[in-house]
């Protein structure tokens, strides 16, 4: 395939345009649709930080989805100064101009990206910039870019798309490289994936296109809206019927992706799957990735020889469907988010994939977690229905986020999280375990925040720190 190239991006200085370097012969313009109208909302004063909120590690961001009445990112704070767990509830509404889907931040989180819906949340058109996770002080900037427009003039590509260098939805965002040179990879309905640059001075701006059709290997036609990238070395874009793996290199004019690999079994079938859609790179290795959903349904498998080739090396079937994936820093575990509960898997690192026993085994599937906790109504529930996981940054804890079928809450807000006291090399509780006799002050080993937005199917949002 001809090597696809879209620049990156270097600030002249504090608060003066962006521009990008000289561009070759596959590259494009710099040019960027209007932007949208809508202002960027006043933070609410209920961001000012206080308590665990001024800690800017131990945070789950919940974009609403268009799941509720509340338009923005619930940022759940859950862990103290101290690097336990917080002992009240901290839940700081951080509203935007409209619905929040997909969002995504670049490795050093200077930088992000994230999908807003003008229409109440049924399709996420618009894109803007979002400063200040390196703080937890979550602020949406500037204007948006509307990803259905046409840059104007229109971009010279090479190879030629089969259709316009436009997408009609946002399912999901990723960001390429950090700081000043990070670009967003945006996947949605479309002919191929539609990159952003500008991400450290807003707004966000057209940097290149990735069409699907055009070289050898050749995928065909379809829309693959999951993209996802494992350092700056390899993307996978993910379709119903097909996975794609990209190499990507920093060449003089930015970043070059050539399309490698296509395989046909690792599409994600009829779902249609909005956010981190179930592809995690293993952090130590990015030739590895864990893929789940398919072959089939139930199926948790695992890949090498990115981006080079896409090689099944091992795969696990579950007893329920899973919806979301996260692979500790360590390389060697993964938790996946299903049906039943959550799943932890060893030998992410290896040639075989295997269950880990579970420390709060569901009762009726006695290989899934399913932890117990009190809802919002005061009644005991068992963590089910996961749709996103994740693990905090110092790796000490599980982050769980699920709708167990049978909690109704009174405003709507259907969902919990658990923040759960996780050891990522045995995928059980650290020993020894807190226990009843416990003195009072000894350290919570799980954290429970009820009124999370209800979760929608298939929309693995959830981003941890």
């Amino acid at each position: 395939m001809v090597p696809l190239t879209f620049p990156r991006l270097r600030s002249l200085g504090a608060g003066v345009a962006l521009v990008a370097l000289a561009l070759g012969a596959c590259s494009h313009s710099g040019s960027t649709p209007t932007p949208g109208s809508s202002p960027t909302p006043t933070p609410n004063p209920s961001t000012t930080p206080v308590g665990c909120s001024a800690v800017s590690f131990g945070v789950a961001f919940i974009p609403d989805g268009g799941g509720g009445t509340f338009r923005g990112v619930q940022a759940v704070h859950f862990e103290d100064t101290t690097t336990n767990l917080c002992g009240s509830v901290q839940i700081v509404n951080i509203p935007f101009v409209g619905a929040v889907g997909a969002m995504g931040f670049a490795s050093d989180a200077t930088t992000g990206l994230a999908a807003v819906s003008t229409n109440g949340g049924a399709t996420f058109t618009q894109v803007q910039d979002i400063f200040g996770i390196n703080t937890s002080a979550l602020i949406p900037v500037g204007s948006t870019y509307d990803v259905t427009l046409t840059p104007t003039p229109a971009p010279s590509t090479t190879p030629t798309p089969s259709g316009p260098v436009v997408l009609s939805d946002v399912n999901s965002i990723s960001i390429l490289g950090s700081s000043t040179t990070s670009v967003g990879m945006i996947g949605g309905p479309g002919t191929g994936v539609l990159a952003l640059t500008g991400l450290a001075n807003a707004p966000p701006r057209f940097g290149g296109f990735v069409p699907f059709q055009g070289g050898t290997p050749a995928p065909g036609a379809g829309n693959r809206p999951i993209v996802a990238v494992g350092g700056t070395s390899v993307a996978l874009v993910r379709g119903s019927s097909d996975l794609l793996s990209y190499e990507v290199d920093i060449v003089a004019t930015g970043y070059q992706f050539t399309l490698k690999a296509i395989d046909t079994t690792l599409g994600y079938g009829a779902h249609n799957l909005r956010g981190l859609g179930m592809i995690a790179f293993d952090p130590v290795d990015t030739t590895r990735a864990v893929i789940a959903g398919a072959p089939g349904p139930n199926d948790v498998t695992l890949i090498t020889g990115l981006p080079g080739a896409i090689a099944i090396a091992s795969k696990v079937t579950l007893s329920s469907r899973p919806h979301s994936l996260a692979i500790a820093s360590g390389g060697t575990l993964a938790v996946v988010g299903a049906d039943n509960g959550f799943y932890a898997i060893t030998g992410v690192d290896g040639s075989a994939l295997s269950l880990v026993s579970p420390f709060a085994a569901n009762p009726t599937d006695l290989t899934a977690n399913a932890p117990s906790f009190t809802g919002c109504d005061g009644k005991t529930y068992l963590m089910t229905n996961v749709n996103s996981v994740g693990f905090s940054n110092d790796q000490r804890y599980l982050i769980v986020v699920g709708t167990p079928p049978t909690q109704l809450c009174t405003n709507g807000n259907n969902s919990t999280l658990l923040a759960l006291a996780f050891n990522t090399a045995t995928g059980v509780p650290p020993s020894p375990s807190p226990t009843a006799s416990a003195p009072a002050t000894a350290a919570p080993s799980s954290y429970t925040a009820n009124g999370i937005v209800t979760r929608m199917t298939d929309t693995d949002y959830v981003i941890v720190r």
